[in-house]
């Protein structure tokens, strides 16, 4: 008779328990908070090149926000992928660099990040043209070492279409 009660005991015991452990972490995953990483793709619609421009360097000042150290950090022009101009900067890749070397160095100074070492920091950046979008990659490397990257992806207008495709 005990063997009979354990035959019909054990499978209820072991869905109740299933059950339990179900609901704990049903529970457990709704009052939970998420832990939020950092956003490096964003996606972008601007009026006009100034709009842009302002946009991009926005959003890379808050993503590598911290990140350098209070060193000056070296900002080269942005190559566009696919121009038959060899490594010559577009216009709009001269414009980025140069209000980036602005705006982060400008931002580093002032955040006095931590990052120390012998490496020189640097920011690079490629523009390249996709089905109607423009995707500017911007990777960075602080004092330390360490990486970090922002990438954008731009709706293309005709004013950044034209500085994509002009020379200075």
């Amino acid at each position: 008779m005990t063997r009979q009660l354990w035959r019909l005991f054990l499978p209820l015991a072991l869905t109740a328990l299933g059950t339990f452990i179900a609901v704990s972490a049903v529970r457990a995953t709704e009052t939970a908070v998420p832990a939020e990483a950092p956003t490096t793709v964003t996606y972008q619609t601007p009026a006009d090149l100034a709009e842009l421009v302002n946009t991009v360097c926005d959003g890379a000042r808050s993503r590598f926000h911290g990140f350098f150290g209070p060193q000056v950090i070296w900002v080269k022009p942005f190559l566009t992928l696919g121009q038959k101009q060899g490594n010559r900067p577009t216009e709009l890749g001269a414009t980025l660099a140069d209000q980036m070397t602005a705006v982060i160095n400008n931002d580093t100074l002032s955040t006095r990040g931590k990052a120390s070492g012998s490496v020189t920091q640097g920011l690079t950046g490629v523009l390249q043209e996709l089905d109607g979008y423009l995707r500017i990659n911007i990777s960075g490397v602080n004092a330390a070492g360490e990486r970090a990257s922002y990438v954008v992806n731009v709706e293309m207008s005709e004013p950044i279409y034209r500085a994509l495709h002009t020379y200075p």
